[in-house]
């Protein structure tokens, strides 16, 4: 009797599929992390220019190197201040904010709520980089962003800066909310400002973190789970548009009509949202390995004042904070193309943590519920896969006796499914139907700062950050494993006994994953087992099938 081969024209599609979808999402990888998925990410880090001296104010450096879009424009670059720079400080339960009189700007922002993997203060403006709110007019008598400000306390949340140039003075009014991470932001400038075409406000970051820890985690779904990507977020017009940082290639945008601009990380971002009639251009540039976000006023009528207002939030990525400076802002989370989902889920999320007192509990009660809302399709879907799985005998014989007339083979495998009530779609719709559901919920436990540094038991103690010890993989893996011996297939023995592969190869690409996401796939999956085996007693019904006699 000759041995039949495993690998038939089904299974042979099967793993031409799998490939082309690991192949594609690693495309997809690539193009958006560039500096993390491409080749010189995994052999070794970008080169690194040395970081810019303190104290420092802003000026066009020579040599600096410029691009067809920073080339009109004034960059902010770091060079040496000879004066006595000082400073004014806000501080309350949960950021400390520092002003200084070189450029008029903010210089330092900490987060007494966050701490990084050091167990220090999250830093999201750095005094060591030129900071946030810098200004500077192109065109007439054009004022440089280096500019040395008096500083004049107004209150203990209220502060006034004033620059003079020999034509013109710029005043900034920072009035620091006590209940938010926002500083509300009024810049006027008052003089000879005939020729002025723009005033240009900045927000300057370092290089990406990823460009100095090549060996950062990586993983099939993501480029790094660990990894703070850097990205700028436009919203302009009616459209919004997300750029990833690169240390190799920096993106050189311009954006329109814009209404809020952000440059930041996953979890964490410093924001700037226009208040002004007018709408901004928004710039992307990069100066002396520092990221740059420009919003740049255009001066449609040149007067003796112009006046524009702002708000700087900088603070976590978090739903309810970013909504307290506009609903827009919220837009800042990536929750994917199924927000409309996730955001419930998040919020349900953030119920369930009020009642237990732990993020991991909350998850494994939102994967529980969610479970339970889908149970009507997985039970259709098994349904499904049982009654195809009773006539596979028949389906065999009909092969067998018509194996040299395929057109008749399947005119007689439609009958038998129609006469037996056997939908062969049954089994993939209601799966389908529930993806989007279990999509956005792995955004949210991807992207949720509520998860960041959230202890849950044991060995566990970043939800946020891979299992330092991989028992949830492994488990996971098991539990999959288990769970596909369970199911009805229509397979052949041997084709099923390949498929069993998959469980090793989901357990392997997880590793990489936050402890969260795992934790959610393996009670997912433990709780899909209980309700197959309670599905598998519930044997009520006509079990015979109907015959085709050919």
């Amino acid at each position: 009797m000759e041995q039949k081969s495993p690998f038939d024209g089904k299974t042979i599609i099967i793993i031409i599929l799998c490939m082309g979808i690991w192949w594609s999402w690693q495309q997809h990888l690539q193009k958006k992390y560039p500096h993390i998925m491409g080749p010189q990410a995994t052999n070794q880090a970008a080169p690194q220019q040395p970081a810019a001296p303190q104290n420092a104010g802003i000026a066009q450096a020579p040599g600096a190197p410029t691009s067809p879009t920073a080339a009109n424009i004034s960059i902010p670059v770091f060079t040496k201040s000879t004066g006595i720079e000082k400073k004014w400080t806000y501080e309350n339960d949960f950021w400390r904010v520092v002003v200084s009189s070189f450029g008029g700007r903010v210089s330092e922002v900490q987060l007494k709520k966050y701490t990084d993997g050091a167990g220090k203060m999250i830093t999201i403006i750095s005094p060591e980089l030129p900071g946030v709110l810098l200004t500077s007019i192109d065109g007439g008598n054009s004022i440089p962003s280096n500019l040395e400000y008096t500083i004049n306390p107004i209150s203990t949340e209220k502060v006034e800066l004033v620059g003079k140039t020999q034509n013109a003075v710029i005043k900034k009014t920072l009035t620091m909310n006590p209940d938010k991470y926002v500083v509300k932001a009024r810049i006027e400038v008052q003089g000879k400002l005939d020729g002025v075409k723009r005033v240009n406000v900045d927000l300057v970051d370092s290089s990406p973190l990823e460009a100095s820890l090549p060996n950062k985690a990586m993983s099939f779904l993501t480029p790094g789970s660990g990894a703070e990507i850097r990205e700028y977020f436009i919203s302009h017009g009616s459209k919004h548009a997300r750029d990833v940082v690169s240390p190799d290639e920096a993106p050189e945008n311009k954006y329109e009509q814009t209404h809020f601009a952000a440059l930041g990380t996953r979890y964490f971002t410093a924001l700037l949202f226009n208040r002004a009639p007018v709408l901004p251009e928004a710039q992307e540039f990069r100066a002396q390995n520092n990221s740059v976000l420009r919003l740049s006023y255009p001066v449609l009528e040149p007067s003796n004042t112009l006046t524009y207002d702002l708000d700087l939030y900088a603070g976590p990525k978090a739903l309810t904070e970013l909504g307290q400076v506009d609903k827009q802002a919220t837009e800042l989370v990536d929750f994917g193309m199924f927000s409309w989902i996730a955001i419930p889920l998040l919020q349900l999320m953030r119920w369930f943590y009020t009642v237990f007192q732990n993020w991991g509990l909350a998850i494994i009660a939102l994967t529980i519920l969610v479970r339970l809302v889908t149970f009507p399709f997985t039970y259709v879907s098994y349904k499904s896969m049982q009654s195809m799985q009773k006539i596979q005998p028949e389906i065999a014989r009909l092969k067998e006796v018509h194996k040299d007339n395929t057109q008749l083979l399947n005119q007689e495998m439609l009958k038998l499914m129609r006469e037996n009530k056997v939908n062969p779609m049954g089994g993939c719709i209601p799966m389908l139907l529930q993806l989007p559901i279990f999509w956005a919920l792995y955004q949210v436990l991807q992207n949720s700062i509520e998860l960041y540094h959230a202890p849950f038991y044991g060995w566990i103690h970043d939800l946020s950050q891979k299992d330092p010890y991989y028992v949830l993989p492994v488990l996971m893996g098991i539990v999959m494993f288990i769970q596909q011996k369970m199911t009805p297939n229509t397979m052949d023995p041997t084709q099923a006994k390949i498929m069993l592969i998959m469980p090793v190869f989901f357990a392997f690409i997880m590793l990489s994953v936050p402890s969260g996401l795992t934790l959610y796939i393996f009670i997912s999956t433990l709780f899909g087992i209980i309700q197959q085996m309670s599905m598998m007693s519930d044997r009520a019904g006509n079990n015979q099938v109907v015959v085709r006699r050919v």
